[in-house]
């Protein structure tokens, strides 16, 4: 009964929530600011969004970051951020890959998956898992570097399964 929109012109995300009214309106349930920005940021808050029952996730694709926030009743402040730099130091690329760290988000129950393209110099999926505090922590990653190729270029995910996009040359 929930939508997210980003808009990374306006920096914001929208979420919508479906009324119970015989004409089922889709009423603004919320507006998710953009969070504190340095005035030459090119962050693109709202690039990518992913939404659950509980959780909604917005990506910035530039910024290194994604944003998680949990519905408190009426509310979806800000729970956790979700940063490249916390990727396990083990991720030979992520230093590459970060540079579009959050340009794709998935989102499950217990899964939620970041992409992050950095063209040439890498790419990658990452997989989190939440924790029984609801916190989201990196348990896998996937990165691969082919040629001039930009992968993932999209993701979809169901319950047990995550597909990844890649163009052809």
């Amino acid at each position: 009964n929930h939508l997210i929109v980003g808009t990374c012109n306006l920096q914001k995300a929208y979420i919508f929530t479906k009324s119970d009214t015989i004409d089922e309106e889709w009423k603004t349930d919320a507006i998710v600011p953009t969070v504190v920005l340095h005035e030459t940021s090119t962050l693109k808050f709202g690039f990518s969004v992913g939404m659950n029952s509980e959780f909604a996730i917005v990506g910035g694709d530039t910024d290194k970051k994604v944003w998680v926030y949990k519905k408190n009743g009426n509310t979806w402040p800000l729970f956790q951020t979700i940063t490249a730099d916390q990727l396990d130091s083990s991720d030979l690329r992520k230093n590459q890959v970060a540079c579009r760290f959050g340009n794709w988000i998935g989102i499950t129950t217990k899964l939620l998956f970041i992409g992050g393209n950095g063209g040439t110099c890498g790419t990658g999926v990452y997989l989190y898992k939440k924790d029984d505090n609801g916190i989201w922590q990196s348990t896998y990653s996937l990165t691969q570097k082919i040629a001039d190729r930009r992968v993932p270029e999209s993701m979809s995910i169901s319950e047990n399964y995550v597909f990844v996009g890649q163009p052809s040359q």
